[in-house]
């Protein structure tokens, strides 16, 4: 059982019982040496989008300490994606070109990114850190920073919950930003969690 995951046992065990008879945990490892894997907490998955990818609508995809380089997509489900040891220790990254997380398919509010840092997406267009178009994820308890066209877009009528984020030092050709542009339903911030929006000044 890789050591990253391996004290996650008991906690799955103990919270099993209060979870959907349909509904299952899947595991995502970067340092595993069993890749590709099949997503099970002795085999786990060696990226996180395939992890989305095998979840359905209920699912948490439980993700080990780690650099995930990579760009995510939920693809329109209602999972959870979630750090085991915080965004300190848990990264996503971004190669470059595109977000490093997107939301683009009508994700509700019960689609969950939570405890990563954030980072990397720089791209010709000023890719931001985080994408919410035409969805109402949440996200919760990350870290958004170094990022080259700004921390959070929201935008084409998108509703998410920021909460409990700390967004900083992300930069833009048109000056920067945190978080924006143009909130279209209400204002999805929790201003009292959310720390230092950067202006990339």
């Amino acid at each position: 059982m890789p050591s990253a995951l391996r004290g996650l046992a008991l906690i799955v065990c103990l919270t099993s019982a209060a979870a959907s008879a349909e509904a299952q945990t899947l595991y995502v490892d970067v340092n595993s040496s069993t890749c590709p894997g099949d997503g099970t907490i002795n085999d786990p998955f060696c990226t996180i989008q395939e992890g989305i990818q095998a979840a359905t609508n209920g699912d948490e995809v439980l993700v080990a300490p780690g650099t995930y380089v990579e760009n995510i997509d939920f693809l329109g489900q209602s999972i959870v994606v979630r750090s085991a040891f915080g965004a300190d220790l848990t990264i996503i990254q971004s190669p470059g070109a595109l977000s490093a997380v997107t939301f683009q398919s009508g994700e509700p509010s019960t689609a969950r990114l939570e405890g990563f840092t954030v980072t990397g997406a720089s791209g010709p267009f000023g890719t931001v850190g985080i994408t919410c178009d035409r969805a109402s994820p949440t996200l919760r308890a990350n870290t958004v920073s170094g990022n080259g066209g700004g921390g959070i877009r929201v935008r084409q009528d998108a509703s998410p919950l920021i909460t409990g984020n700390l967004i900083r030092d992300n930069s833009s050709l048109d000056g920067g930003s945190g978080i924006g542009p143009g909130f279209s339903r209400r204002d999805p911030i929790d201003r009292d969690a959310v720390s230092r929006a950067a202006t990339g000044r």
